[in-house]
């Protein structure tokens, strides 16, 4: 198994795809790796470092922390034994620095560790840790989203409905409050992404099916974070509609110059991919498929400007690497 791990890595690096022949304008998935890695993952995700992709794994009860280099394949290079309880990661990249935000839902702790490359490769650590705050309890979604050299960074509490946005402007840090407000409860998808001058933030319910898209001048969003107000509002509410429930793993993606929307049911494996128009309205239905049940863990990720779709069982450990294409 750890010789075809090497194989099918070095593999989907290094050859071109093949193309299959479909509707115009539908998106299908190639895929090239399907492997089975550690199971009871309670978080997968990617990151990149000197043009290197790593997959980084994190089981929150036991606390076993792995990376695998996906350019290099074989076994994990970094391998440790961390606290339980990790509950919110998230990648973003600032300025050619790239950065790694954990926090525990349960009792507050928040950290920020900026990746390095060589203590990762040697599995000394991940980097330096650059911030490290106690927070309340109760954060149950972060996002953070990098557009015209600001870092937006947004958590919500499903339990009482506090919702915050932060603007930062200096690598390694959580910036300062422009929007704070109490919501409903019960959100648990968050998904963002920008135009040239709108920013458009969307908020989904998995156990009622409520999704709720808002559009904000991006404008206004980067005067209140240079100014350092507070924002009375989210921007413009453009869409509200009552799904069916169960729907979770909403990421947004660019392909050949479109915005598309990734989303999936974890129970009952429906997959959809809708296109997302420039005015903030969900369009044409682009790929609507039935997985097997339960792919907990989905990222969204570009090698050479093409997007690759991973996703991975929590049960089993079932890995698949697949490039989005049309």
């Amino acid at each position: 198994m750890k010789k075809l791990i090497v194989v099918l890595l070095v593999v989907f690096i290094g050859q071109t795809l093949s193309s299959q022949n479909l509707s115009k304008g539908k998106i299908h998935l190639d895929c090239k790796i399907n492997v089975n890695l550690s199971k009871g993952n309670t978080f997968s995700g990617v990151f990149y470092l000197e043009n290197e992709q790593f997959l980084f794994s994190y089981n929150s009860f036991t606390g076993l922390s792995q990376i695998w280099n996906l350019k290099r394949g074989g076994l994990p290079v970094y391998q440790k034994k961390w606290t339980t309880g990790w509950s919110n990661f998230n990648f973003y990249e600032y300025k050619g620095e790239n950065y790694f935000f954990l926090q525990k839902s349960s009792e507050g702790t928040a950290r920020i560790i900026k990746l390095d490359y060589q203590k990762i490769m040697t599995s000394k650590s991940l980097g330096a840790q650059v911030y490290n705050k106690k927070w309340s309890s109760g954060w149950t979604s972060t996002k953070f989203f990098v557009h015209n050299n600001l870092i937006y960074f947004l958590h919500y509490k499903k339990g009482t409905g506090l919702i915050r946005l932060n603007a930062i402007t200096k690598g390694g840090t959580v910036g300062s409050v422009i929007y704070e407000k109490k919501w409903s409860k019960g959100y648990t998808n968050f998904a963002m992404t920008a135009t040239s001058n709108k920013f458009f933030i969307l908020s989904q319910k998995e156990k009622d099916g409520l999704c709720v898209i808002n559009r904000v001048d991006v404008p206004k969003l980067e005067q209140a974070a240079k100014l350092g107000f507070i924002s009375p509002n989210l921007g413009t509410e453009i869409y509200r509609k009552k799904w069916s429930s169960g729907w979770s793993n909403f990421e947004f993606f660019k392909l050949k110059g479109k915005t598309y929307l990734f989303f999936n049911k974890n129970k009952g494996g429906t997959v959809r991919i809708e296109e997302f128009l420039s005015n903030g309205y969900l369009s044409k239905r682009v790929y609507d498929n039935k997985w097997s049940n339960g792919w907990s863990e989905i990222d969204i990720f570009d090698i050479n400007g093409k997007p690759q779709l991973f996703h991975q069982k929590k049960s089993t450990g079932q890995t698949k690497i697949c490039e989005l294409k049309i």
